[in-house]
């Protein structure tokens, strides 16, 4: 139901409850219930090395930039998580995070994934590219030195000074509470993280529903007593995750109706 999942490869992984195993669609199948949202879900972008949510795993740096096979940054780097991962899949091609040495040094410990030491022993290993410069960065990546070169230099000519003309960053930071400017990219090794939709977070794709949550069934009837609610009943969350706790005020609110309008039924 969610093939696109399958493209990160060996890189993917699953933060969804150990509970979420299908259950709905099984069910379903027993009463001819019509199924809605294949294709639809929730893939953020991570690095290669994660395997962990984001609070366990830890976070990239911030004085980062995110490049595509041209060595062009394409992003605003903090993008909601509702866009970022279809802005990345829409590069064709790897995406590369690109930090230097002083921006290791700033992750904090503590964390399995996102360590000054933890990323290290990955450049040490060969796994993260490393290089003493951004010409030799650019060749270990296969990008065009020019590019990357150029797109470094304007990153450091405008995020460290407060803001970002091409993607607006320096808002998104504003937003988030973040006081002070990101450094610049500028101090030797410079390193470069692999980056990819791959922390599968949920699925869209349920039993078709009507706003009375209840089940309909192929020929778009309901199917008597059957009510679905939350990622169970398919059609409220939608191609895309639009963040902002839309999928527990999905399941709050069709929640209720399911239940009301089963007791009525009882």
């Amino acid at each position: 139901h969610y093939p696109a999942a399958l493209r990160a490869g060996e890189d993917l992984f699953v933060v969804a409850a150990p509970g979420s195993r299908g259950d709905h669609l099984r069910f379903g199948e027993q009463v001819g219930a019509a199924v809605a949202g294949d294709g639809w879900g929730l893939l953020m972008p991570t690095a290669y090395f994660q395997r962990l949510h984001h609070w366990q795993s830890g976070f990239p740096p911030r004085s980062r930039i995110h490049v595509n096979s041209r060595g062009r940054r394409f992003m605003d780097e903090d993008a909601s998580y509702a866009v970022s991962g279809g802005i990345t899949d829409a590069q064709q091609g790897t995406v590369w995070a690109v930090f230097d040495e002083r921006a290791r040094r700033s992750l904090p410990p503590g964390y399995a994934h996102w360590d000054a030491e933890a990323v290290l022993r990955e450049a040490e290993a060969g796994r993260t590219v490393r290089a003493g410069d951004l010409a030799g960065l650019a060749e270990g990546l296969g990008v065009p030195v020019d590019a990357l070169t150029a797109t470094v230099r304007r990153w450091n000519e405008q995020l460290p000074h407060g803001r970002d003309e091409e993607f607006q960053r320096h808002l998104t930071l504003a937003a988030k509470g973040v006081t002070g400017n990101p450094d610049p990219i500028s101090e030797p090794p410079f390193y470069a993280v692999r980056m990819l939709p791959a922390e599968l977070v949920c699925t869209h794709a349920g039993l078709e529903i009507d706003r009375h949550a209840a089940v309909r069934d192929e020929r778009g009837e309901p199917v008597p007593g059957l009510f679905a609610a939350g990622e169970a009943g398919a059609g409220v969350l939608g191609p895309r995750y639009v963040g902002g706790g839309n999928a527990v005020a999905n399941a709050l609110t069709m929640g209720r109706i399911a239940g009301r309008n089963a007791v009525r039924r009882a």
